[in-house]
């Protein structure tokens, strides 16, 4: 039990407890905090997938949340998504002087929001 206490002051003093109560956006930026997402305390997840008659997506994108102001009650606002990733590959030279060049790319997109709300004042 005293240990615990000490890992919890030593934590306190030395890390940022908002870390525990806010989420991340897909650049590591803390929701609500960080420059660039102070006024964006809350984190929204795009659709991936198709997008039923209703307006909502069949499944989202959990890997690549972002920062917004406020949730979307309709599918009315835009929304800037980060794109799904491409990768090429390709092998240059002669063995056994061969390398391999790597290249990612990826941009972001708009889709349309679907209805949300808060949940947990997050």
């Amino acid at each position: 039990c005293i240990g615990m206490a000490g890992i919890t002051m030593f934590a306190f003093a030395h890390g940022d407890p908002r870390r525990f109560t806010h989420s991340y956006d897909h650049r590591g930026r803390l929701c609500g905090i960080d420059a660039g997402v102070e006024h964006k305390p809350l984190i929204y997840w795009c659709g991936a997938g198709s997008v039923g008659e209703d307006g909502m997506p069949s499944s989202l994108d959990v890997k690549f949340p972002t920062c917004v102001s406020a949730c979307p009650v309709d599918t009315s606002a835009k929304m800037v998504c980060l794109g799904v990733e491409q990768v090429q590959i390709e092998a240059l030279g002669e063995r056994p002087f061969r390398t391999t060049k790597m290249e990612v790319m990826q941009g972001s997109a708009q889709q349309l929001s679907y209805p949300t709300k808060e949940w947990a004042g997050r």
